[in-house]
C-alpha cells in the first residue's frame, strides 16, 4: 500500500504540479450551487477550491489530514483577508462538532484511501456528518 502524506516539499510543491492539471472549480461551484448550507471540502489541501469559495462568501469549511497542506491553506486564505475554519483530521477518522448540507471530495482525493475498511469507515464518517438531505458529492476518475 502507498499512503500519501503530502507533507514536506511535496505539499509545498503541490499548486506549482497541479496548477495545470485541474480545470473544475466551475464544475463543483455548478454542483454546490444547486443545495445551499454549510459545506465541508474533504481534502481541502492548499486550497485550491475552498478559497475561491470563500471568496463567494459561501459557508465553507475545509478537512485534510496533512498539516502542512492546511498551514498554506491558512496562509494563502490569509493573504486574502480570509479565515477559513479548516480542520486537521484523516477523512476516515473525521469527527467534527457539525452537520453539513454538502460534504464534496474533490480531484480523486477518495481514492488515496486504498484499504476497503478505510474507505468504508469514510463513508461512515461522511454519513454521520451529512445533514438530513444533505448531498455525498465523491468525484472519481479513470487513471489513463
Amino acid at each position: 500500500m502507498y499512503e500519501v502524506h503530502y507533507e514536506g516539499l511535496e505539499a509545498n510543491l503541490y499548486d506549482l504540479i497541479w496548477q495545470d492539471e485541474y480545470d473544475d472549480e466551475a464544475f463543483y461551484s455548478w454542483l454546490l450551487s444547486e443545495k445551499e448550507g454549510k459545506i465541508l471540502e474533504v481534502a481541502c489541501g492548499t486550497g485550491r477550491i475552498l478559497i475561491p469559495f470563500s471568496q463567494r462568501g459561501w459557508d465553507i469549511e475545509g478537512l485534510d489530514a496533512s498539516q502542512t497542506m492546511l498551514n498554506l491553506c491558512a496562509q494563502k486564505a490569509k493573504a486574502l483577508g480570509l479565515s477559513p475554519i479548516l480542520h486537521h483530521q484523516k477523512m476516515e477518522k473525521m469527527s467534527l462538532p457539525e452537520k453539513y448540507d454538502t460534504i464534496f471530495l474533490p480531484g480523486f482525493s477518495f481514492q488515496l484511501l486504498t484499504i476497503r475498511e478505510q474507505a468504508d469507515q469514510a463513508l461512515k464518517r461522511f454519513r454521520k456528518h451529512l445533514a438530513k438531505d444533505g448531498q455525498l458529492i465523491i468525484s472519481t476518475f479513470v487513471p489513463w
